[in-house]
């Protein structure tokens, strides 16, 4: 399963996509120049794996804005793109 981050036109505050798993964690990162960046989670990982949407607000602390839960629902080997098009 496949997670992409793109940054919209005219952004440039760093936005991060949170995958956590059982396992472990990973972010895909984007901020200024890098518009695109992408990771995965392995098919075991999605029942209990969570994404998380974050975004850097004043003096560049990165909070959290929202979560997704049942990742388990997405279709085997699905790729899912986020376009964050507003700050």
């Amino acid at each position: 399963m496949e997670f992409v981050l793109t940054l919209g036109s005219g952004l440039t505050w760093r936005k991060e996509l949170g995958l956590h798993a059982k396992d472990g964690d990973w972010t895909i990162a984007v901020q200024d120049a890098k518009r695109t960046d992408a990771n995965g989670l392995y098919r075991y990982q999605l029942p209990e794996g969570q994404l998380r949407l974050r975004k850097a607000k004043l003096f560049g602390a990165v909070t959290g804005v929202l979560e997704l839960n049942d990742l388990d629902r997405l279709p085997a080997g699905a790729r899912v793109t986020f376009t964050w098009v507003r700050d």
